[in-house]
């Protein structure tokens, strides 16, 4: 099935429901099951926003080093889950910033790991680990000939 053209309405819902339609993409709802989730896949498989991507994780990296200031931000991540999953986001944010084709799906995870206050960088109650979840998404960006 092939996701009709992005009408204007497609859009401002790609815009609107972006964290709905990451969810869906990263649980793996194909793409092209509709044209607001085509187009939502289309801007995270953008290098511009992978590399943005990139730079936010290495940022939370960064701030987790000793003596570090913490951001001013009202949701704070867990300074100990970001230094225990140091390399497995390293990893994550390398792969995010490498020019060639990725699967959106992992694009996804990258972007829920970073904003979704239920996932394991702001909930200390989550079932995964913050370095399970970086190296699933990091898999999850590889493409595979089948």
């Amino acid at each position: 099935m092939v996701a009709a053209r992005p009408r204007f309405r497609d859009r401002i819902a790609a815009r609107l429901a972006s964290h709905r339609l990451d969810l869906a993409l990263a649980a793996g709802v194909p793409a092209e099951t509709s044209p607001a989730l085509a187009l939502r896949a289309r801007q995270l498989r953008d290098f511009e926003e992978r590399r943005a991507l990139a730079g936010s994780i290495r940022r939370l990296v960064g701030q987790a080093e000793p003596g570090r200031p913490h951001s001013s931000a009202r949701i704070i991540p867990s300074v100990g889950h970001v230094t225990a999953a140091r390399d497995a986001l390293g990893t994550l944010a390398d792969a995010l910033a490498d020019p060639r084709p990725v699967r959106v799906r992992g694009v996804a995870q990258a972007r829920l790991l970073l904003t979704d206050a239920t996932w394991p960088l702001y909930n200390p109650r989550c079932e995964r680990t913050l370095r399970t979840q970086a190296r699933v998404a990091t898999e999850n960006l590889e493409l595979r000939i089948e």
